[in-house]
């Protein structure tokens, strides 16, 4: 059923995956929403919160600010669910070169990160594209996992 070529891209993947949650980077079966997690602890000087049910918001800054964090991989998606607002005072937005929602003009990267104050989402469900591609981006993020800030 699967050819050669998908086993070992397959089998790659999963024994990545294993080293990556030894190094607990992954945390959970939420593979890309960890990795994103973990990122923005380390960009973000952030400490994630140890119960990874909280309610609203994923981690939390040295003035006790609550960070959501929400990936975007996908190549069909038009728009970003956001969360409930109130739960947290930024919201931090991964945006990977696979997304539609990928700001084209940042192609020399693999993830552009955007923080927003959630001040700035009042009355907002969702960001399209259009939102975000009229703001900049904090970090842009290499295909060798180089981060520079913007």
């Amino acid at each position: 059923m699967l050819d050669t070529e998908t086993k070992k891209l397959l089998k790659s993947f999963f024994n990545s995956t294993d080293q990556l949650i030894d190094k607990k980077i992954i945390r959970s079966s939420k593979y890309t929403a960890d990795v994103a997690e973990y990122l923005t602890e380390k960009i973000y000087d952030i400490t994630l919160c140890e119960n990874q049910r909280e309610i609203g918001y994923d981690g939390v800054d040295k003035q006790n600010k609550k960070y959501q964090v929400k990936i975007n991989n996908s190549s069909q998606k038009t728009n970003q669910d956001i969360g409930n607002i109130e739960h947290y005072n930024y919201l931090i937005l991964m945006i990977t070169s696979n997304s539609r929602l990928f700001d084209k003009r940042f192609n020399e990267y693999f993830i552009t990160v955007y923080k927003v104050e959630n001040k700035f989402l009042k009355d907002r469900k969702y960001i399209a594209k259009t939102y975000i591609h009229n703001i900049e981006p904090d970090y842009c993020i290499s295909n060798k996992f180089e981060i520079i800030k913007n």
